[in-house]
């Protein structure tokens, strides 16, 4: 097929060159430029979604540090509120415990100064009832004639053993 064949066969590796040439000088120069725009605008964008997340993140730990110091401060007060709490009950316990002893105390006195009046009172009454007695005695020694000065013996010796059997053993 010598009819197609071209004079010169390096010419059409000539143009080849050229054509490939201006192929990509128009590519560098119309389309690379607004793609190589959108890979820097989406290296970017990845920086800077890369750089929000890293300061979120560090946000997260800072504010998950924040929590956990009110944790533990809330803790130690509840701990605190507990101890005191305790420590309240317990003097309220002791307070109540001395509060009744010293009631028992009070009422044990006042039942020993009751007994102690009662016992005077007693004394008092065995008292007059010797005193009468004894006036009785002697009302009688006079009326049987008896003279004076025996009566006088008799009744002193009534009363001194009347008396000492009203006297309690501790006195």
């Amino acid at each position: 097929m010598p009819q197609f064949a071209h004079p010169a066969p390096w010419a059409d590796v000539i143009w080849t060159l050229l054509v490939f040439v201006l192929f990509a000088l128009a590519v560098r120069r119309w389309v690379l430029p607004p793609v190589l725009e959108a890979l820097d605008a989406r290296r970017e964008a990845i920086r800077r979604e890369q750089e929000r997340t890293r300061r979120r993140a560090e946000a997260a730990k800072r504010l998950r540090a924040r929590y956990e110091r009110r944790l533990a401060q809330a803790d130690r007060e509840a701990q605190a509120l507990l101890a005191r709490a305790e420590e309240d009950a317990r003097a309220l316990r002791e307070a109540r415990i001395a509060e009744a002893r010293a009631h028992i105390a009070r009422m044990k006195r006042e039942a020993r100064e009751e007994l102690d009046a009662e016992l005077v009172r007693a004394r008092r009454k065995l008292r007059h009832e010797a005193v009468n007695l004894a006036i009785a005695a002697a009302t009688r020694l006079v009326a049987a004639e008896i003279d004076e000065e025996r009566a006088r013996r008799l009744a002193d010796e009534a009363i001194r053993a009347i008396e000492e059997k009203a006297q309690p053993p501790n006195e």
